[in-house]
């Protein structure tokens, strides 16, 4: 028997569960993932010891962390860090300088929820901001089509065609926890993809490897932007680390107890969400508060 094939993938969070399911569809191969966080802590070990593996596989983000080289390696493939926006159109962002602020369930805060605490409404009158008036007019309920090319063209760059696994993942509910968490199946597939691409035999089954995103904050599909695009929804938010949710009262209350911990004007949504945020406040600015 050859001895296996040894791979190194360093990726984003999406690191752990795609080199799990690369290693379980495919016989002779060992993978070993390490996250950006991991990379950036001990590049220079990483960068000495790349000419021992067979292939190295990367995210985008990698090639931007400082001091990265990958010039030992006998051969580095780029893959997908995959972003998916349209069940989560309100996800942002908050930052406070190039800090990311932590909300209640982690990193992922709403753009209802800070346009309306920075406007100086009470919790009670930013709750009837959530509905399919709102979802309309700041363009949540047209994301599909954009956010499904956008996903397509970034694949295709990558040399991954997704584009009729796209049209799978969207049938059997929403497939993403967050815009940057896929679900264990969406990996499952980016990585048979790649696999096949590049001549390896394939076992697929339905067994799958842990899904380890669960754990991270999950950020619900709004019930009105899933009856739009037909998947389920709800309005509880479930916390990092924790298999405990809540609901849309505590997840504004809680959100709003952060924002007053910071200093008036300090706080700003990540630019990738700014053209949004703007949306969201021309509509927030028509809606009357409750008398």
């Amino acid at each position: 028997m050859s001895a296996a094939e040894r791979w190194i993938l360093i990726s984003n969070c999406q690191t752990y569960g795609l080199a799990h399911c690369l290693q379980m569809l495919a016989d002779g191969i060992v993978v070993e993932p390490v996250d950006m966080g991991q990379y950036q802590a001990h590049v220079g070990h990483y960068n000495a010891g790349f000419g021992d593996y067979d292939r190295v596989l990367i995210g985008l983000g990698a090639e931007a962390v400082p001091g990265a080289d990958f010039s030992a390696a006998r051969r580095v493939d780029k893959v997908p860090e995959l972003v998916f926006t349209a069940y989560h159109p309100d996800l942002a962002y908050i930052m406070d300088g190039a800090a990311i602020v932590e909300g209640p369930i982690g990193a992922y805060h709403s753009l209802i929820a800070f346009v309306a605490h920075g406007a100086g409404r009470s919790v009670d009158d930013t709750l009837p901001l959530f509905d399919a008036a709102t979802y309309a007019a700041s363009g949540y309920l047209d994301c599909w089509g954009p956010a499904r090319d956008n996903l397509v063209w970034y694949c295709n760059h990558l040399n991954f065609d997704v584009a009729d696994a796209v049209r799978r993942w969207g049938r059997s509910g929403a497939f993403m926890y967050s815009t940057n968490h896929p679900r264990i199946h969406v990996l499952h597939d980016i990585a048979r993809i790649y696999l096949e691409r590049e001549g390896y035999a394939t076992r697929v089954s339905d067994v799958m490897p842990h899904d380890n995103l669960v754990m991270s904050g999950v950020f619900p599909v709004y019930p009105e932007i899933g009856e739009a695009l037909g998947v389920p929804g709800s309005y509880l938010f479930k916390r990092i680390n924790a298999y405990t949710q809540i609901g849309l009262r505590q997840f504004i209350e809680e959100s709003f107890a952060v924002y007053d911990r910071h200093a008036p004007g300090t706080l700003a949504v990540h630019e990738q969400s700014r053209a949004s945020h703007d949306r969201v406040a021309a509509v927030l600015q028509d809606v009357a508060v409750a008398a």
